[in-house]
């Protein structure tokens, strides 16, 4: 399937716009107003929010401080201490010398088969419940 061209091409449309309207004429007119408005409310706002950092007395330039400069002072003033860090002792492990090694290693082990005992004892309690 082939698509036919027309022999010739129309241009439509061949005339500008209208620029003369009324409607055009108004929003052109609305369009610079709201301009120099705002050209003329951001002087305003310049001469009201610029501060000057320094300010010539005399012969002598005197430099205002910002904002981040008084903060800086502010805070080389203030005395930081650091905490002291205490030192705490080790427990010392009591030496046992009468006892020999072995047989306190056995005490030790029986001890703990007997809470493993009990321990047990109060899951089995715990798990019959549920």
């Amino acid at each position: 399937m082939q698509i036919k061209k027309p022999p010739t091409w129309i241009t439509l449309g061949g005339l500008g716009p209208d620029l003369d309207r009324e409607n055009v004429v108004r929003s052109r007119a609305n369009r610079l107003k709201v301009s120099d408005f705002s050209c003329q409310l951001r002087d305003v706002n310049m001469s009201k929010v610029y501060r000057p950092h320094s300010v010539q007395l005399g012969d002598q330039v005197v430099k205002q401080l910002t904002a981040r400069d008084r903060a800086k002072e502010y805070a080389l003033s203030i005395t930081q201490t650091k905490p002291q860090m205490q030192i705490r002792p080790q427990p010392r492990l009591p030496l046992v010398t009468s006892v020999p090694i072995r047989d306190r290693l056995m005490s030790l082990l029986r001890e703990h088969r007997g809470s493993d005992r009990a321990i047990r004892l109060i899951r089995l309690r715990y798990t019959a419940r549920a």
